[in-house]
């Protein structure tokens, strides 16, 4: 009858129009000392699972350890650049009177004089965004004592409410402001002599704000103002969604280069430098290649799921 033709049309519309599910994802597993990539029960690839890392990181203000064995530019950074941040900041946390020393001043070991330059304008950049952080920070602690002592006089006996779980009062507070004050302004003085004598910056102020693009100066900025240590010059900044996938239609409201994207990780300049058992970051770059040849038409789903079993096998040779 027309009416069941009609109601079968209908239903038909109706179906079309609920969007079919996205495919499963493959998934990433450990299976023994094997790395194994499986999809649909069906085992699809599979490498050696990764090697512990027992190698040393930069972890030392020394400038043996922060002057790079071997360089790779990322993100608009040269790698000298990079490796300066990471030697600035390191300087400002043991930061003793108002200039520092570049590594071939300690050494007596030059290099060639543009990579000493670039090398030298991150070290002020690194000490620039260190001190606007300890600013910041006792500005924060200044007004949090201020207030716990106001509310302090109404509640006779009370500690400062904001810090009650440490048990420190404002004058204890007070003394933390003024160390960080005298950090942050030493660091800001070394900064600026070492901008006057190679350039690259203001004498004063926050520094410059990497451009978009940046990804390695974003997350080194992004660390530093969390209070967190940048990427020594042996870490390769890692694209978490990787950057093949830029021009793919689901991904147009992703930042590729946004900090949260980023992982540090070792790669071939950690291993020619001595500083790591593994090219970790080449191990990543194979599987996301062995992804791609597979799955050359992958959902977002299936994307960010492979993402995270990425990050379930290599996290712990992650810098942290």
């Amino acid at each position: 009858t027309p009416q069941l033709l009609y109601l079968i049309k209908f239903c038909e519309s109706f179906r079309l129009a609920i969007p079919s599910p996205p495919p499963p994802a493959p998934s990433l597993v450990l299976q023994g000392n094997k790395l194994v990539m499986e999809w649909a029960g069906k085992k699809l690839a599979e490498a050696d699972a990764p090697k512990d890392d027992t190698s040393p990181n930069s972890s030392s203000s020394s400038a043996d350890d922060y002057w790079p064995s071997s360089v790779q530019n990322e993100g608009k950074q040269s790698g000298y650049f990079a490796a300066g941040v990471a030697y600035g900041w390191a300087q400002h946390q043991t930061m003793v009177g108002t200039a520092i020393k570049m590594p071939w001043e300690v050494t007596g070991t030059h290099h060639d004089p543009n990579d000493e330059v670039a090398f030298a304008q991150g070290a002020a950049w690194g000490l620039m965004l260190a001190s606007t952080r300890d600013q910041a920070q006792a500005l924060a602690m200044a007004w949090e004592a201020g207030w716990g002592q106001g509310y302090g006089r109404s509640i006779p006996g009370r500690i400062s409410g904001a810090t009650v779980a440490t048990q420190m009062t404002a004058d204890a507070i007070m003394v933390e402001v003024h160390i960080l004050e005298a950090r942050a302004a030493a660091g800001a003085s070394a900064a600026g002599l070492l901008f006057k004598k190679y350039g690259g910056g203001s004498t004063s102020g926050a520094p410059k704000e990497p451009e978009k693009s940046d990804y390695r100066g974003r997350y080194n900025q992004d660390r530093i103002k969390q209070g967190k240590k940048p990427l020594p010059s042996e870490y390769d900044a890692h694209h978490r969604i990787p950057q093949e996938y830029r021009n793919h239609p689901e991904f147009k409201d992703l930042d590729f280069d946004a900090p949260s994207n980023i992982r540090g990780v070792k790669g071939n300049r950690a291993l020619w430098a001595g500083k790591a058992r593994a090219d970790y970051h080449g191990e990543i770059t194979m599987w996301w290649k062995q992804f791609r040849e597979k799955f050359p038409n992958a959902r977002r789903s299936q994307i960010e799921t492979f993402a995270a079993d990425i990050d379930k096998a290599y996290q712990r040779f992650y810098f942290r």
